[in-house]
This record gives structure tokens, C-alpha cells and sequence, in this order.
């Protein structure tokens, strides 16, 4: 349970709105984004935070945490060669646990880029989206993430799932080829 005193730390905090209840509650806060204007805000509603401009892959392992979380920020990432890199560096960061949430399932790329465009409108679509392509996860194939040795089992690019990290971890988690 995240509960303070605990420290937390999202990659890709936006404005903070993940984190803004675990500020509240007293735990200590931090994130990474890559919108200076976002953290701006995050910073403005929550002065004791440790927030850092960057991109994902800037995550510093010295730094650590009780948990590393990232919530709807996996999609963004250019190549899963950069998604392991980052969930690499969240298992060092990270104390006691990381969380990934919402992560594209390629099995439901089609249908959810459907529903998208559907719920915004093609034109709508086309303008927002215009270059970005949308980074979607394999359950199985030939990348997949998965320890390689016993539990804990690593934070899942499909769904969202946690992993303690005991020592090791880091060496036991990999994104197999």
C-alpha cells in the first residue's frame, strides 16, 4: 500500500493529477515530464514536490524512491527498445515497487484507434495525432517482458501490474528478444 510516509515518483507526471491525493496525503512526491508548462502547474499546486524536466529515458537510478509509477505514458514512447530502457531504470529506482498503467494492448490497437477516432472525429484525429504513431505492447510474441528468474513478475506492457523489487530485480527483469 502507498501510504506516507512513503515517497513516490511518476515518469511522466504531467500536471500531477496522479499525484496530487498521494501529496495530500502526506507522502512525498516527485515526477519527470517532458512539458515544461505541465510541470509548471504541477509545481504551482505542489510546492513540496521534486519535479524534473526531461524525457523518460532522463530518469536518474541514483535517485530512489519507495515506488515509481507511470500512468499513460508508455503509449508515447518512440520503440519498445525505449520502453525497456525506461522500466529498467524505474526496477533501480525503485525500493519497494513500480506500477505501469495503461499500456496498449497490439492486440486492440485496431479497435482502440477506431473507438478514438470515432469518439473525437476523423478531422480531429488527423490534427492532433499528425505524426505520432502510437506505441502498442505485445502479450506475447517475440518481445515480451518477463523475469528470468522466480517472482516477482515484472510490470506488465499490456496491463497495468506491480513488482517488488528485492535485490537483484533489476538483473532478473528484462524485455526478452
Amino acid at each position: 500500500m502507498i501510504a506516507p510516509p512513503s515517497s513516490v515518483f511518476e515518469v511522466g507526471c504531467g500536471a500531477g493529477a496522479y499525484l496530487w491525493e498521494l501529496y495530500r496525503s502526506g507522502c512525498e512526491i516527485g515526477g519527470l515530464d517532458a512539458s515544461a508548462t505541465l510541470l509548471a502547474y504541477a509545481r504551482q499546486v505542489m510546492p513540496c514536490g521534486r519535479f524534473t524536466h526531461g524525457e523518460a529515458s532522463a530518469l536518474e537510478s541514483r535517485e530512489r524512491h519507495d515506488f515509481v509509477i507511470s500512468n499513460g505514458v508508455f503509449l508515447y514512447f518512440p520503440s519498445l527498445d525505449y520502453a525497456r530502457q525506461v522500466l529498467e531504470v524505474m526496477v533501480r529506482t525503485a525500493r519497494r515497487g513500480i506500477m505501469v498503467l495503461d499500456v496498449p494492448d497490439e492486440a486492440k490497437r485496431e479497435e482502440a484507434l477506431a473507438i478514438r477516432r470515432r469518439w473525437i472525429g476523423e478531422a480531429e484525429y488527423e490534427a492532433r495525432y499528425e505524426g505520432l504513431q502510437h506505441l502498442h505492447f505485445s502479450r506475447t510474441g517475440s518481445r515480451r517482458c518477463s523475469p528470468t528468474a522466480a517472482p516477482p513478475a515484472c510490470a506488465s506492457r499490456t496491463r497495468g501490474s506491480t513488482a517488488t523489487p528485492t535485490p537483484n530485480t533489476a538483473q532478473r527483469l528484462r524485455l526478452s528478444d
